[in-house]
């Protein structure tokens, strides 16, 4: 039997041989526990001449656990736990000698509420718009934006070519779009046709807006 300060004594006289032992650059085995051991981190030099000790930035110990550490899987047991919110939900409740708790509500783990306004931040949703030939026109107004935002996309035509259709067949150029969720669109153009007209903005301006 081991008294309290008989355990500190060894253990603080374990941890003095190891630092002394792993300063001299020697590798420590200690059975079951594992081997410990010093990793060096340094800055490059031009040439090994140049190399000292002051390129030397950090000395890591290194644990290589032994065979009763190597995998703990099959002896571990894992509980389902509340949250950090919840957790400190509770515990503020306990303190307001409340008997009901509301853990919907975010709280920070000092008790305070980790959203005070009370409001939620909107959902980002991706707006993709692409163009279906590349060499013909181009496309602008994509990126992520707020869920039930309304974006403007619109399509340009290159020379000799004209804005044909959005991939849902509206005809309308430049147009909006409400985000409800994620959404893809693909502009197509068409060999423009001699004649006059506005190439950028389609043959039909009474689209509505998408998303709706």
């Amino acid at each position: 039997t081991y008294s309290r300060a008989d355990i500190m004594a060894i253990l603080y006289m374990a941890v003095d041989c190891m630092r002394e032992q792993l300063l001299e650059g020697k590798k420590i085995r200690l059975g079951e526990l594992g081997d410990f051991s010093l990793s060096l981190s340094s800055k490059g030099a031009e040439t090994a001449e140049k190399f000292s000790s002051q390129n030397i930035q950090r000395v890591t110990v290194c644990w290589e656990p032994g065979s009763e550490f190597r995998n703990l899987l099959a002896d571990a047991e894992f509980n389902l736990v509340a949250t950090r919110s919840a957790q400190a939900a509770v515990l503020k409740a306990i303190k307001e000698g409340k008997t009901n708790v509301d853990i919907s509500a975010p709280i920070n783990p000092d008790g305070s509420p980790s959203n005070p306004g009370g409001t939620t931040k909107p959902k980002k949703r991706t707006l993709t718009v692409r163009s279906a030939n590349e060499s013909q026109g181009s496309v602008s107004g994509g990126g992520t934006f707020d869920e039930g935002s309304t974006q403007t996309v619109r399509a340009t035509p290159k020379t000799g070519f004209a804005f044909d259709k959005w991939s849902d067949g509206s005809t309308q150029n430049p147009r909006t779009v409400k985000l409800t969720s994620d959404l893809t669109i693909t502009a197509s153009f068409k060999t423009a046709t001699t004649g006059g007209g506005d190439q950028g903005s389609g043959g039909d301006q009474g689209g509505g807006t998408l998303g709706d």
